[in-house]
């Protein structure tokens, strides 16, 4: 009979689960001044089903057990079985944990993440090292991971240092953006405005005495190990279409031979833009909290998860797209699970021919280098080391166990 009761329950509850994913994906919301909803609602939808299935089934095993002691009932029930009971105290044991983990740490862990773009496939010589930085958010109240940016970026010993907006979350906050721009050491520096930067900060001096220049709407030629590299940027603007065509005229005004780099805030315009090489974009922030094995739940796009963080071949297009998942958090949600704050260091190289491909190398901490220097004798250290690096990309972690070493995976 309570078998029975349970199947009907679970079954009625199934159903208002989906009916609840259907209606809350027919919903349209705006934050800041930014389109969210539908699609982007269903995986946001079903987490909160499965969170609240799993409180509703706590509370119903505890009032079971409450029943059976006042004796109102006296049949059992399979949520007194202790793998049942057991299974539900650990995921809310580790829900519990995940609060302060994904408040207090994670948003301070700063990664450095390695990327190889070559164009030619053949003599490929080095030309030179861009860093990108992307979504700082720097706030005199909640501490992020730019308290370290510093020492990382110029421990990359950067040829050129590209800034993708988001610079600010308060405007008391502009000395602290300053100090830390300043300490960035690199031969350029370039910038593009966000839509916190458009939006709220246009009449701040945002980059004043920090050596960083703005690239609004212009392209900068740049020599770099002999080697020329042409970088586009603009800032972000609600109307698309107008740095669509200003980028492309001027992404069509360069050599094609040369390096072709466009910087803009958002992924949103990348399937738009024609000529460039590479192009680097910030403003998802990965999501800030992605699930293991399926990635981030949503990202602040038009195109929602399809370039929510990483490398990306553009649909259409010979060129390629990496989103930086930035460094701070926005202020109303200032969480980050198995999502990073990260340095993305990009070496180009040049080489015969015009096939441009760009790969990830490796992400490493600075200190958490678990692989040592061992050269991976033999296949078994091989094949556990490429697991190792298979679980961690799932879950966002550091990837260095299998990379430093230069295993090839089997």
């Amino acid at each position: 009979m309570e078998w029975i009761f349970s199947l009907c329950v679970g079954v009625v509850w199934l159903a208002l689960g989906i009916f609840f994913v259907i209606w809350l994906s027919r919903k349209h919301y705006d934050i800041g001044k930014l389109p969210f909803g539908g699609t982007q609602l269903i995986p946001l939808a079903i987490v909160f089903w499965i969170f609240l299935t799993i409180i509703l089934l706590c509370i119903w095993a505890g009032v079971w057990k409450l029943l059976k002691e006042l004796n109102v009932i006296e049949w059992d029930s399979w949520i007194e079985e202790p793998y049942v009971t057991w299974t539900l105290l650990g995921i809310v044991v580790f829900g519990i944990l995940c609060i302060p983990y994904s408040r207090l740490f994670e948003p301070k862990f700063l990664c450095i993440r390695h990327l190889r773009a070559a164009k030619g496939s053949r003599n490929l010589d080095f030309v030179g090292r861009i860093v990108v930085i992307s979504d700082l958010h720097i706030d005199t109240v909640v501490t992020g991971a730019w308290k370290g940016l510093v020492s990382a970026v110029n421990g990359c010993k950067p040829d050129v240092v590209v800034l993708l907006g988001d610079l600010l979350n308060s405007d008391e906050a502009l000395p602290i953006l300053h100090n830390i721009l300043s300490k960035i050491q690199a031969t350029r520096k370039l910038a593009v405005r966000g839509n916190w930067d458009t939006w709220y900060w246009h009449t701040l001096p945002l980059l004043k005495d920090t050596g960083f220049q703005w690239l609004d709407g212009s392209c900068e030629t740049i020599d770099i190990g002999g080697q020329t590299v042409h970088i586009v940027g603009c800032p972000f603007s609600d109307e698309e279409t107008e740095p669509v065509g200003v980028a492309n005229a001027l992404l069509e005004s360069v050599p094609a031979e040369d390096w072709r780099v466009f910087l803009y805030h958002s992924p949103d315009l990348c399937e738009e833009i024609v000529g460039a090489d590479l192009l680097l974009s910030g403003h998802t922030h990965g999501g800030q909290f992605a699930v293991p094995f399926f990635g981030p739940l949503v990202a602040l796009s038009r195109f929602n998860r399809k370039y929510a963080r990483g490398l990306h071949r553009v649909s259409g297009r010979s060129s390629f797209i990496y989103i930086n998942p930035g460094i701070g958090v926005e202020p109303m949600i200032p969480w980050r699970f198995c999502m990073r704050p990260e340095v993305t260091v990009i070496d180009l190289y040049q080489g015969t021919g015009s096939r441009v491909s760009v790969s990830e190398m490796w992400c490493s901490s600075g200190h958490n280098r678990l692989c040592c220097k061992a050269k991976c004798p033999g296949w078994m250290w091989r094949n556990l080391c490429c697991f190792t690096r298979w679980i961690c990309a799932a879950c966002g972690w550091d990837r260095t166990p299998c990379c430093l070493c230069a295993c090839p995976c089997p």
